[in-house]
């Protein structure tokens, strides 16, 4: 689902928010309180959203050497 026109812009925006103030209190409770978050989902988000931002990035971006990554991903989990 390609999005055009202005919810492109906005929607990275707040993600990129909520990807950065959940990075910030995670790095915060690695330090201050390491098992709440291990177990607290609101300070993982940051990882579902990077893999969120990327895909938000690739899709604009041509197929054009694609296999070339793949290929390299695929060597780097069987290896």
């Amino acid at each position: 689902m390609a999005l055009s026109g202005r919810r492109r812009p906005m929607l990275l925006g707040s993600l990129a928010v909520l990807f950065l103030a959940s990075l910030a209190l995670s790095v915060w409770g690695s330090v201050h309180k390491p098992q709440i978050n291990f177990f607290f989902t609101p300070l993982r988000f940051w990882e579902l959203l990077s893999g969120s931002l990327c895909a938000l990035w690739i899709e604009k971006r041509p197929a054009v050497g694609s296999d070339l990554g793949a290929g390299l991903g695929l060597g780097m989990i069987i290896a």
